[in-house]
């Protein structure tokens, strides 16, 4: 059996640069959380990733932005650092959104300290 060859672009969204895309279905949509490398190209300069971008899409291949959806200031103890993350559907029909960040100072130095966020939808 011959399948149909499948192409998609690479990257899949290019209005900005993405990073760490964790998919998630819910129903007939798919959503992308990512976050947003801010780094313009300064030698030496690392990631700079501030906030969490969102996007879906009900055929993978045409994606609405839905703007940015959290920053790392949502955590009352963040410091810095939107690091990969993922959302996940519990069984009480809300979404908690994990991830890794920079906590303040007074949790340790540099500590990378894990934040759970939870919304009604999957980019609340």
């Amino acid at each position: 059996m011959l399948l149909p060859l499948l192409l998609a672009a690479n990257p899949i969204f290019t209005d900005t640069f993405t990073a760490d895309p964790a998919p998630i279905v819910d129903g007939d949509t798919c959503y992308v959380i990512t976050t947003e490398d801010e780094n313009d190209g300064t030698p030496g300069q690392w990631l700079i990733m501030n906030h969490w971008r969102a996007y879906s899409s009900k055929n993978m291949k045409d994606w609405t932005y839905h703007g940015r959806i959290m920053d790392w200031s949502t955590y009352a103890w963040g410091k810095s650092d939107s690091w990969a993350s993922q959302v996940v559907k519990g069984a009480d029909g809300k979404f908690y959104h994990y991830t890794t960040l920079v906590g303040r100072g007074d949790l340790g130095y540099g500590c990378r300290c894990t934040g759970v966020a939870v919304s009604d939808t999957p980019i609340g």
